[in-house]
């Protein structure tokens, strides 16, 4: 996962120049290099890594391989598909690990609200870090949840280890974040709406301690000049763990260490573990009657539970938020519906009308047409129906083919009542 994110760092600051034909196919197969590249759409991504990939697996390393396609899939909100190839990236020596952990585990748990515990908790800190797993979107709706309720306690910044620059000419601009994946957008743009003060933090590729740069860059831009600043962080993986005497030394323990904070720690990745069925059947057992939320578990001693990272035992963070297993419909998670004034939204999708290279991309109709997507599926085949979640408004639909050209644009409505929209493509 640490290489991983490296790897998209790179593919940043590449600038290289496809050679599409007239079919918006590339005439070779790309290089590494760019399918790595900004240059190279999500779609692009997914249709040769899977289309070339052996080859490709003969060029790299198969981890890094299966972490790429998961994060391409991720972006589609094809999630199962994104942690069922991520744990092909993991091994086995790691899913043997979590399940040890988790037959040692307190038999009795109690679920407790995550998003009321985080809440309980920040109230008396001034640093907040919550973490997230680049390729599930899941882990960024909590973040979402908390930004209003924080903003009220004080919460005045909001540093965001994705954001590419602190000032935003337009919040929902493609490129401001490193992932421009539509939860992420819906993100930022609530963050810009609440008035949060954005800060952008990651090192530069040239660094030398990537973790410790962090921690100095979110210092320099929040405590420092705002000595009673009250700071949430959304980070990657394990830069949360405040560890100060581990091997490898992640921002938050240099946080603790350079400037005597305590933040409260949350680490929300373990979701990749569903695919996992000893994991599976552990959550299963253990969820509430919710649906969709997110989740904290307290054993018998009233102590909260946290799993072992079965990548790194000396990962240390103060709470574990774990999702229900979700009864999925048949096209779109329900957890995907970010907020009581979504509604559920059917796209009528005629088979064969268009190539199976094309994918569906919902927008903002007011917002700039480099916009991060509301919501974009991978066309469904020989589906007839599509079902998104949309909050009411004023949208734009674009099919786009392989070369990300527009084959059909549809303009649609959601509106404030409950009657299911209908989009007829």
């Amino acid at each position: 996962m640490i290489l991983l994110s490296i790897l998209q760092r790179v593919g940043v600051l590449l600038t290289l120049c496809l050679p599409f034909n007239s079919f918006g196919q590339l005439s070779t197969m790309p290089s590494y290099d760019d399918i790595l590249s900004r240059k190279t759409t999500a779609f692009q991504k997914v249709y040769y890594l899977q289309k070339f990939a052996e080859e490709y697996k003969k060029l790299v390393p198969e981890s890094m391989f299966y972490q790429d396609l998961s994060a391409a899939y991720s972006n589609f909100g094809e999630v199962q598909k994104a942690k069922y190839f991520d744990l092909q990236s993991t091994g086995v020596k790691y899913k043997q690990r979590l399940i040890q952990h988790l037959a040692h585990l307190d038999p009795v748990q109690k679920p407790v609200d995550a998003k009321a515990e985080i809440i309980r908790q920040a109230s008396a800190r001034n640093l907040v870090i919550i973490n997230e797993a680049h390729h599930l979107p899941q882990t960024r709706k909590l973040t979402i949840e908390l930004l209003e309720t924080m903003r009220s306690m004080g919460f005045e910044y909001l540093a965001l280890e994705a954001l590419k620059t602190d000032s935003l000419v337009n919040p929902a601009d493609t490129n401001n974040l490193t992932y421009p994946e539509p939860v992420f957008g819906i993100l930022l743009r609530t963050a810009v709406k609440l008035g949060y003060k954005l800060v952008s933090y990651e090192a530069k590729f040239t660094s030398e301690n990537r973790d410790l740069d962090q921690a100095k860059t979110i210092w320099s831009k929040t405590f420092a000049k705002d000595p009673a600043a009250k700071v949430l962080v959304h980070c990657g993986y394990s830069h949360l763990s405040e560890n100060m005497n581990s091997n490898i030394r992640w921002m938050a323990s240099y946080m603790k260490e350079l400037y005597s904070l305590d933040p409260l720690t949350i680490d929300q990745t373990f979701d990749a573990f569903t695919g996992i069925p000893e994991y599976r059947s552990f959550i299963t057992k253990q969820q509430g009657s919710g649906e969709s939320e997110a989740f904290m578990l307290v054993d018998s001693n009233g102590r909260f539970t946290n799993i072992v990272s079965p990548f790194d035992s000396s990962i240390t963070h103060d709470l574990q938020v774990y999702f229900p297993i979700e009864f999925q419909n048949e096209q779109r998670d329900r957890w995907r519906k970010l907020g009581p004034e979504y509604k559920q939204v059917t796209i009528h999708y005629p088979a064969q009308q268009f190539s199976d290279n094309t994918y569906c991309a919902i927008y903002d109709a007011r917002e700039e047409k480099n916009s991060i997507a509301l919501d974009q599926f991978i066309s469904p085949g020989d589906k007839t129906v599509h079902q998104s979640y949309l909050p009411p408004g004023d949208y734009r639909l674009e099919i786009r083919n392989l070369s990300n050209a527009v084959v059909k644009e549809v303009a649609f409505k959601v509106g404030k009542s409950n009657k299911i929209p209908k989009v007829q493509l």
